[in-house]
């Protein structure tokens, strides 16, 4: 057992760490979320030292009632960890603005509604070296965002 577990991979969109050219790490993560799983992501992310760390965050479905303030204590929780937020999706601004509230400066906050949009914005987001964590529910197509990413920077040959 303990073998096979050395050559296990996780499922795809399910924490996949891929390594791409210009020295971009991705943390691929966009298969589901909620506050719990977006924290171990966003702690992750953290351990990538030396890189600015952007998260594309996809809003968190399901949550019920309590889904804004949910959405806006996650962004307050970015203060100090990420230099970068990109929320995708109606509850993602209030990821967005929990992060602004808690001191992110303004030009490093972005808001998408979709995922697409975010496709779009990515040239401009991005630079060589990033770490980049994308999570979100799966109904967000944050997939859509990994794939821009990995074909603009291309996976890193061994």
């Amino acid at each position: 057992m303990a073998e096979a577990a050395t050559s296990l991979r996780p499922a795809p969109h399910r924490g996949e760490v891929r390594r791409l050219g210009e020295e971009v790490v991705l943390l691929d993560d966009c298969y589901n979320s909620s506050p719990e799983a977006l924290e171990a992501a966003v702690v992750a992310l953290t351990l990538a030292p030396g890189r600015r760390r952007v998260a594309v965050l996809g809003e968190m479905l399901e949550l019920g009632p309590a889904g804004p303030a949910l959405h806006h204590a996650a962004g307050q929780a970015l203060a100090g960890r990420v230099d970068v937020v990109v929320g995708v999706g109606a509850l993602a601004k209030e990821i967005v603005e929990g992060a602004r509230k808690a001191g992110l400066p303004e030009p490093s906050l972005h808001y998408f509604v979709a995922a697409a949009d975010a496709v779009a914005a990515l040239e401009g987001l991005l630079r060589p070296g990033d770490a980049v964590l994308v999570k979100g529910s799966r109904g967000v197509k944050l997939e859509a965002v990994v794939d821009a990413i990995a074909a603009r920077f291309g996976e890193r040959r061994a």
